[in-house]
Order: structure tokens, then C-alpha cells, then sequence
């Protein structure tokens, strides 16, 4: 089945998963932050992915991570399940 909500994993992070740490799997960065493609987090030189923060689309806290990280919406446009319109992650724009 298509899963089109957002669920909560254990927090598996240890000492680890803050903004940049590498990560392999969905549940190894802190609470608030995502497991992304190496090639959407500046700086990242995991195998798999690093750590970057969930974010609102229009506001602007992703530059406060690191400049050039933009607020990239988590859904397709007129994809996204209702009520989570808002939601994007901190990435490097394609």
C-alpha cells in the first residue's frame, strides 16, 4: 500500500544524527531532522545520506543551517495529502 503520511520511528541515533552526521537508514537523525541523498546536503560525505532538518515551505530556517540550503516542498505539486502542504526539507535546490 502507498503510505501518504508522515509516521514516527524510534530515535536510534545515539550520540549522532544531528545536521550533517551520516546516516544509512530512516531513524538514525535526531527528532526534527531526515535521512537525505548525499547529494542534497552540502558537505556530506556518508554513503548513503546525512542528516538535514524537516521545514515549513516559506519560511526561511533553512539558511540558518547552512546558506545555501533552501526549503524544498517534500511533496510533488498537487500531490501532497491534505494538511501537509507545508511540509519540505532542507536540501541543496536541483
Amino acid at each position: 500500500p502507498v503510505v501518504d503520511t508522515f509516521e514516527c520511528a524510534p530515535d536510534a541515533s545515539g550520540d549522532n544524527g544531528s545536521f550533517g552526521d551520516t546516516c544509512d537508514f530512516i531513524n538514525v537523525c535526531d527528532i526534527g531532522l531526515f535521512c537525505a541523498d548525499v547529494a542534497l546536503v552540502p558537505g556530506c560525505d556518508g554513503d548513503t545520506g546525512c542528516c538535514t532538518p524537516y521545514c515549513e515551505i516559506g519560511n526561511s530556517t533553512c539558511a540558518a543551517v547552512h546558506p545555501d540550503l533552501e526549503c524544498v516542498p517534500w511533496f510533488e505539486p498537487g500531490y501532497a495529502p491534505f494538511g501537509e502542504e507545508h511540509v519540505g526539507g532542507c536540501m541543496l535546490p536541483e
